[in-house]
């Protein structure tokens, strides 16, 4: 019986999408893949394989489908591969925007703004819990959660346009001496790459 399988085939994929695939045997074809279908259930997809097979590419395409049939997608690209992505969804219609790990992009993931429309009240509990992800944990062990969250709420009840770059000057000038190091901790950690998108001062940002 396992030795009659080489003519045995199957349809696999979607009706519609891009093609990640070609299928061959006694069924060839092409293999279609839509990210945004409703499906009821979660969806977890692997692109595996050796470097330079087109992982990339197909994540790209799969990307740039969902973000057409009016889902928000969020692409992290670490290697540099997708690099053409945001010219793609320029030319076809979904808007986009790019976001460098840098220290000239400084603020853009920052969660007070993002969660404005939410309203002020999400930023007091978010807020504090993220920054305290990144606060030492000698700091954290010595009751900085606390020092946070006061912060965190001063801003939000004193500022017109509050950001947590803010939040951690508002920290480092207080008296209390945890307050003030762990602003100063979180002052160098915002110096970073990684930290200057989610708590770093915009470049020619005024005081507010």
């Amino acid at each position: 019986m396992a030795g009659a399988w080489w003519w045995g085939g199957a349809r696999v994929g979607d009706d519609r999408g891009p093609v990640i695939g070609f299928l061959t045997g006694s069924t060839p074809g092409v293999v279609r893949m839509t990210p945004a279908a409703d499906r009821r259930d979660a969806t977890v997809s692997a692109a595996i394989g050796r470097a330079g097979r087109g992982q990339g590419l197909t994540g790209a395409m799969l990307a740039l489908e969902a973000a057409m049939a009016g889902a928000w997608v969020l692409a992290v690209d670490f290697k540099g591969d997708m690099g053409g992505l945001p010219q793609a969804a320029a030319r076809y219609g979904p808007p986009s925007r790019l976001v460098k790990k840098s220290r000239a992009m400084a603020g853009a993931a920052d969660l007070i703004p993002l969660l404005a429309e939410a309203g002020r009240d999400a930023a007091r509990t978010e807020v504090p819990a993220q920054l305290s992800l990144v606060t030492p944990a000698h700091l954290r062990a010595a009751g900085a959660e606390v020092a946070l969250q006061a912060a965190v709420n001063a801003v939000l009840d004193s500022s017109t346009a509050p950001a947590t770059w803010q939040v951690i000057d508002h920290l480092r000038g207080q008296s209390d001496r945890l307050a003030r190091e762990t602003g100063e901790a979180l002052r160098e950690l915002a110096r970073t790459p990684q930290g200057s998108l989610f708590m770093g001062r915009p470049e020619g940002e005024a005081d507010r």
